[in-house]
């Protein structure tokens, strides 16, 4: 009896061990899961390290390489929304710490979870419009100092493993070479294998395919097919478009605090409101449901002059002559436009002159081939 029981105990097992051992090999053969991703980062390799399906990862890959590398002298710090400023941009060493931050209350915990020896001279900060609407961040939440040293996932969940069998069956998870990036590039991750896209050594995101996609479109093309996601969450007043008619007054306190610790230790800051495609901005204005966001500029401004500090307001890409077809959907601008940005914020004498270099800004600006890439 004993023998038949082991014998259906490894009839049943089989094929469970084969699935699970299909499902995990793109995990780990890709290093979405079960690499440690500090070897990498030590070994100083050019690198591409893009997340499927745990894109908290990169929290951990900014604040480890702000605490273990030489410190720069630059930084970009925020959401998603400051990817794409790029090493290029700079005369001096810079780092992008972009998608560190998604509330006020992580700008504080984060800075101090750094060495100060590792504070840059200089800050560029993004400020995400819905980081100052009580409806969409009521600040009940705070993290911890230790929060991004301890948010690096090396094992997959059960709905990860799920999501993968998906992928498999739906044929989304696939693995190809992208002939525009080099071979000597180590990628990391599924999106870097099978899309190109990933965070770049200097802290930059590549959008890989995605780019390649847009640029197949002409001038003219439907914005809905590529703001239609955004458009949505307008109409519905979710997922960071919530309804606001008044700038939090508790949000701009933690930032007030967080501009004075800045200040206490020698750090220049120079702030932004990020830019929106310019049709995501006039349905954001028609919907009479965002008033807040033309009040925040006004709210900040002067606390910023008030510590010798600098803020700008590119809230509408058309600002800085950045039309929709420079954006990789409606609130991510490109690499073209962020180039306008910083092109701007030079031109308006800002204490970045120092670290940049305007002329070459313009004319790298004005070579570039792809309506989403300069460099």
């Amino acid at each position: 009896m004993m023998r038949i029981f082991l014998k259906r105990i490894f009839l049943f097992s089989v094929p469970v061990i084969f699935i699970f051992s299909v499902v995990l090999l793109p995990l780990y053969s890709s290093h979405e899961y079960l690499y440690d991703i500090k070897q990498t980062i030590s070994q100083n390799k050019k690198y591409l390290i893009g997340y499927a399906f745990n894109e908290n990862n990169y929290r951990f890959l900014k604040w480890s390489v702000m605490n273990n590398d030489p410190k720069r002298k630059v930084i970009a710090l925020g959401s998603s929304r400051v990817l794409q400023f790029r090493d290029e941009m700079f005369t001096e060493r810079f780092y992008n710490v972009g998608y560190t931050i998604t509330s006020v209350n992580d700008l504080l915990p984060f800075m101090k979870s750094i060495p100060k020896d590792k504070y840059p001279k200089y800050l560029i900060l993004g400020l995400d419009q819905w980081m100052f609407n009580a409806n969409w961040d009521d600040l009940q939440n705070t993290n911890s100092e230790d929060y991004w040293a301890s948010s690096y996932e090396y094992s997959p969940s059960i709905v990860t493993l799920k999501r993968t069998i998906y992928g498999l069956l739906k044929e989304e998870i696939n693995f190809y070479y992208n002939s525009s990036l080099q071979e000597n590039v180590f990628k990391i991750g599924l999106s870097a294998h099978g899309k190109s896209a990933g965070i770049r050594n200097d802290g930059s995101m590549n959008y890989g395919s995605r780019i390649n996609y847009l640029d197949g479109f002409n001038d003219e093309y439907d914005f809905s097919l590529m703001f239609g996601d955004t458009y949505k969450r307008i109409e519905k007043g979710n997922r960071r478009f919530e309804p606001g008619f008044e700038v939090g007054q508790k949000h701009v306190q933690v930032l007030i605090s967080f501009l004075d610790f800045c200040k206490m230790n020698n750090i220049i800051v120079v702030g932004f409101l990020p830019p929106f495609a310019q049709s995501v901005y006039s349905r954001m204005l028609e919907s009479k449901n965002h008033n807040y966001i033309n009040q925040i500029y006004n709210k900040l401004s002067p606390h910023f002059d008030a510590l010798g500090f600098e803020l700008y307001d590119f809230t509408d890409g058309e600002k800085i002559n950045s039309k929709n077809t420079e954006f990789i959907d409606g609130f991510h601008g490109g690499e073209r436009t962020y180039q306008r940005l910083l092109i701007e914020i030079l031109r308006q004498g800002s204490a970045l002159n120092t670290v940049c270099d305007s002329d070459k800004l313009i004319e790298d600006l004005n070579k570039s081939q792809s309506r989403y890439l300069v460099y």
